[in-house]
């Protein structure tokens, strides 16, 4: 396994990556599978994974096989971390409630009364309110 990391011999992997203009398919986007066409025609098989939180990837290539960073990995990484990124969106957007739709309305009434010596007054309102989220509605 090649450990992902934010330094010289990434950047020198993405650079021949954006050079060779490798195309990235995907096999699995759930378990980080893709195939990396290399430039020769040849077909490669990159997986990524996290383990105790080190990014971690494998690709079939000679050089992947031998432990060092390839440009097969760099390009399927920029894709994996594209389509990472919209997997977490769609799960955050999944994961929030729907808004009230406010189908069911009450009313109620606020305030009270107070004595003046005089007179007695009330600064009572009635309002409307949705039963199911209790906003006030107008």
């Amino acid at each position: 396994m090649i450990q992902i990391q934010r330094n010289e011999a990434m950047s020198k992997a993405s650079e021949r990556a954006k050079a060779h203009h490798p195309k990235v398919s995907i096999i699995s986007a759930s378990q980080r599978v893709y195939t990396v066409k290399g430039s020769k025609g040849d077909t490669y098989v990159v997986r990524f994974e996290v383990i105790n939180g080190r990014k971690l990837a494998s690709c079939d290539c000679k050089a992947g096989e031998r432990g060092s960073l390839c440009y097969h990995v760099a390009a399927a990484a920029a894709v994996n971390i594209g389509i990472q990124a919209m997997r977490a969106a769609v799960a955050k957007q999944a994961a929030q409630p729907a808004p009230c739709a406010h189908a069911h309305k009450g009313t109620s009434a606020r305030g009270g009364y107070s004595f003046n010596g005089f007179d007695v007054d009330d600064d009572i309102e009635d309002f409307v309110y949705c039963r199911d989220c209790g906003a006030e509605l107008e």
